[in-house]
């Protein structure tokens, strides 16, 4: 799984993330890789992750409720969620 460091659209973010997601599910990624990747990912896309301080409304729908909910842990674990869209 090739993972890029920047992601012009967001559908192409939301695809990254949800096949990033889709691997720790299958077993393939430990929880901390996952952490890694994600927290690396989404702090280097905010602008495209996030509109207002919230979650885009497309990547929403391309993660789906189960990958969105296990991507806001991870960032809400991370020093208190201080990685929202408005830092």
């Amino acid at each position: 799984m090739e993972i890029k460091k920047y992601y012009v659209t967001q559908k192409e973010l939301g695809n990254a993330l949800k096949d990033i997601v889709d691997e720790y599910l299958k077993d393939k990624l430990i929880e901390v890789e996952l952490e890694k990747i994600i927290l690396k990912i989404i702090n280097l896309n905010k602008s495209t992750y996030y509109s207002k301080g919230k979650v885009v409304e497309k990547i929403k729908r391309l993660l789906g409720k189960r990958r969105l909910m296990i991507i806001e842990r991870i960032i809400v674990n991370y020093k208190g969620g201080e990685m929202d869209g408005n830092n």
